[in-house]
């Protein structure tokens, strides 16, 4: 099986792994997506545009797959069947696509299984600190289970449990920033356009920040109820793009701040904004 690698990278990912490490795996963004139990390049990339914050972390080719999954316009391999029956009766936690891929890194784990969870809240459920007897039962868990499910499956199919690096990734955080991403522009010129009163707003990972001139702007659009029409409008440019329904009015992320402080604060940039 070729040694293909990929970065695992991005403001949202979090990498559970059988040991305690983080991955170390590099790679391009873009390139052809693998099958389960395939070896391959990572569907993980590391891409990062400054100007609208936000990590593409998902191949393109990944996110559009795991995106059909969702809407049922393409069905999963019966080995993800399988898997995620599995981890929604042992977890209660819904898997919507898998890739197994091999590394190439320092680490002693040479190869990956990248678990592709449904929501946040399911990816909560999940644990998460390293040095803990339930953290290490359940990798340990999922690597035979998978293991077993893809003998079954593959003849071909071979590799050690602690060879075995397991990392989590919550889709729908995906979902959001990409539908953000592709609205950015609208909603710049739909903020912008009809409320002089906004110095800028920016795209900030799955949210939007909205910059007054000054504090004092801040405050004086709050009681006006300005800041509340341009999060109405805002919400109803969104869900256009939100074919994955993401979002609704009440978990949109929309920030009000001003440019002083963008300026002091982040040295008028949103690399350093937070």
């Amino acid at each position: 099986m070729p040694a293909n690698t990929a970065p695992l990278r991005g403001i949202f990912d979090v990498y559970l792994t059988l040991r305690h490490a983080l991955s170390g795996s590099q790679g391009p963004l873009a390139g052809t997506p693998h099958k389960a139990c395939g070896a391959g390049r990572s569907p993980l990339g590391g891409s990062y545009t400054t100007r609208y914050l936000m990590t593409l972390s998902l191949e393109r080719e990944v996110f559009n797959e795991t995106k059909n999954i969702v809407q049922g316009r393409l069905n999963r391999s019966r080995l993800t069947q399988e898997f995620s029956a599995w981890s929604m009766s042992y977890l209660a936690v819904r898997i919507l696509n898998l890739r197994f891929f091999r590394r190439r890194s320092s680490d002693a784990q040479s190869h990956e299984l990248l678990i592709f969870v449904a929501n946040t809240e399911d990816f909560q459920k999940l644990p998460v600190r390293h040095n803990t007897l339930e953290y290490r039962k359940t990798q340990i868990k999922i690597a035979r289970v998978y293991r077993a499910l893809a003998l079954r499956h593959r003849s071909d199919f071979w590799w050690n449990l602690k060879d075995l690096l397991v990392s989590y990734y919550d889709f729908s955080k995906e979902a959001r920033i990409e539908t953000v991403f592709r609205a950015a522009w609208e909603v710049r010129a739909q903020i912008k356009g009809p409320y002089p009163i906004v110095w800028d707003a920016q795209p900030w990972g799955d949210g939007f920040v909205v910059f007054y001139p000054t504090d004092d702007d801040v405050i004086l659009n709050e009681y006006r109820g300005i800041s509340k029409q341009i999060a109405g409008t805002y919400y109803s440019i969104l869900k256009k793009y939100d074919d994955l329904n993401c979002f609704t009015q009440e978990t949109i992320s929309l920030r009000f701040d001003s440019k002083i402080n963008f300026e002091s604060k982040a040295r008028g940039s949103m690399y350093y904004y937070y």
